[in-house]
């Protein structure tokens, strides 16, 4: 399977003057190693807007303190989905044949 790109815009509770943006770049692969086994591949990337870095600024949070902050929760998202995601994938093949 060719490596698939997902590139989503994530509105973020904001304040009084609206919502604050996200993008994140979701890259998937599979790669067989076998005829009955393949590995999967998840990379998600996030990239700040300029509104979302003008937040942060205004707020007084420097960037490498909400990166910090932030890291674990992709982390933990991967590690709780991907092993479901991986089910389902699973499910539709078998569903197939």
């Amino acid at each position: 399977m060719s490596p698939i790109s997902l590139v989503v815009i994530l509105l973020l509770p904001g304040n009084e003057k609206g919502h604050r943006t996200l993008q994140v770049t979701w890259d998937m692969g599979v790669k067989a190693i076998d005829s009955n086994k393949c590995k999967l591949t998840n990379y998600i990337h996030s990239r700040l807007t300029e509104g979302f870095l003008k937040f942060l600024a205004k707020q007084g949070i420097p960037f490498e303190q909400f990166k910090q902050a932030r890291q674990p929760v992709p982390e933990v998202h991967n590690r709780h989905e991907t092993p479901l995601f991986v089910a389902g994938i699973e499910r539709a093949d078998l569903m197939r044949q």
